[in-house]
C-alpha cells in the first residue's frame, strides 16, 4: 500500500516539500518571520510513519498542482525543537502527520492525519 523509500543519513531536518527542492535547499525562515509572508503552509512529517508517508503523497500531489504556494516540511524525529518551536507559536498541540496554513504569520487553518489531502489543503489556500 505505501511505497517506502530511504534517505539519505545527511539530509537536512527542515526542506522544502517542492519538486525545486530536489535541486535547490530551502530553510524555513525563523517562524517569527512568518507573520511578514502572505501564505505558507508547514508540513509535520515522520518518515518512519505509514500514514506520514500517505500524508506527504497529498502534499507532493497538491505542491504539483499549486507550485507557488511555499510549502516547508519538517521532519519531526530530525528536528523535534523545531517541532515544538512550531507547536507554541502556533498554539496547535503537535501531531504527526500535520499541515498548518499560515496567512501573514496567523493560523487559518490545520489538519493531521488522514484529513491531510490535497482539497484541504486547496481548499485552506484559496478560501482565505
Amino acid at each position: 500500500m505505501f511505497s517506502w523509500r530511504s534517505k539519505p543519513a545527511t539530509q537536512p531536518a527542515t526542506k522544502p516539500a517542492t519538486q525545486a527542492a530536489q535541486e535547490e535547499e530551502r530553510k524555513l525562515p525563523v517562524l517569527a518571520d512568518l507573520q511578514h509572508q502572505e501564505l505558507v503552509v508547514l508540513f509535520k512529517h515522520s518518515s518512519s510513519c505509514g500514514v506520514s508517508w500517505a500524508a506527504e503523497s497529498q502534499v507532493k500531489k497538491f505542491i504539483a498542482q499549486n507550485p507557488d504556494v511555499p510549502v516547508y516540511t519538517i521532519l519531526v524525529r530530525q528536528d523535534r525543537e523545531l517541532s515544538r518551536q512550531i507547536a507554541e507559536f502556533t498554539r496547535i498541540r503537535h501531531e504527526s502527520p500535520q499541515v498548518i496554513v499560515l496567512r501573514r504569520g496567523k493560523v487559518i487553518a490545520d489538519a493531521s492525519h488522514q484529513d491531510v489531502t490535497v482539497k484541504f489543503l486547496a481548499e485552506a489556500t484559496r478560501t482565505h
